[in-house]
């Protein structure tokens, strides 16, 4: 089995399908934490994130992997270390990024034939597994998003008020939507859910429901 959600930034994709994997007994991936890893690489090694040539030599030196759903980088668990704004405001030129784009669809196309996962993205059911059954596009109006992402920097202790995290909301919908590899759409074949007036258990039930 194969779910896949899309959706921007804070619509509550990775806490659904964390959710919906424990609930149908099946992994769960998290593809921007993939993004957010190799950001996180380049950043703690002071390399040029702007430089092609930089990026492209360096992909043979990341490895990741994921121990328990923590994803790792390098065997390191790096899970409460890539939810930082400077990796935030980062990661769009990473996720632009041809051979990172490649390395990573090709790593989670490896990863789908091998066990039953949700997965939830950008571009997963509209690029990197247009042919699954199961897709899903979660959205939320960008102050919802914003109120429920500071409510969860502060359960984290992360800083930054409400109004920069609606800003950072809003300049990474628009990086989404505008990139040339792999923006944000939503696929003509997937079940669109707004979240606004949704808690996060009326989501699951709603996909889990579909899905049967």
């Amino acid at each position: 089995m194969l779910i896949v959600i899309d959706g921007p930034a804070g619509s509550g994709k990775s806490t659904v399908a964390k959710k919906i994997a424990s609930n149908l007994n099946i992994k769960y991936l998290d593809t921007g934490a993939m993004y957010r890893s190799i950001t996180y690489y380049f950043l703690m090694n002071n390399l040029d994130l702007k430089s092609k040539e930089i990026i492209k030599s360096n992909l043979k030196n990341i490895e990741i992997s994921y121990i328990n759903s923590d994803i790792c980088l390098n065997g390191i668990n790096i899970v409460n270390k890539i939810r930082t704004n400077e990796i935030s405001n980062n990661v769009g030129f990473i996720a632009n990024n041809y051979d990172v784009r490649m390395f990573l669809v090709e790593m989670q196309r490896k990863m789908a034939k091998t066990n039953s996962f949700i997965m939830d993205g950008r571009d997963l059911g509209t690029y990197v597994f247009p042919d699954t059954i199961n897709k899903f596009y979660l959205t939320a109006s960008v102050d919802c998003r914003a109120q429920r992402r500071f409510l969860e920097n502060e359960e984290k202790g992360l800083g930054g008020t409400l109004e920069e995290i609606k800003k950072e909301i809003e300049y990474r919908d628009y990086n989404d939507q505008n990139r040339e590899i792999g923006p944000l759409k939503i696929a003509e074949d997937a079940i669109i859910i707004d979240t606004d007036n949704l808690n996060i258990n009326e989501v699951v039930k709603i996909i889990i429901e579909k899905i049967k």
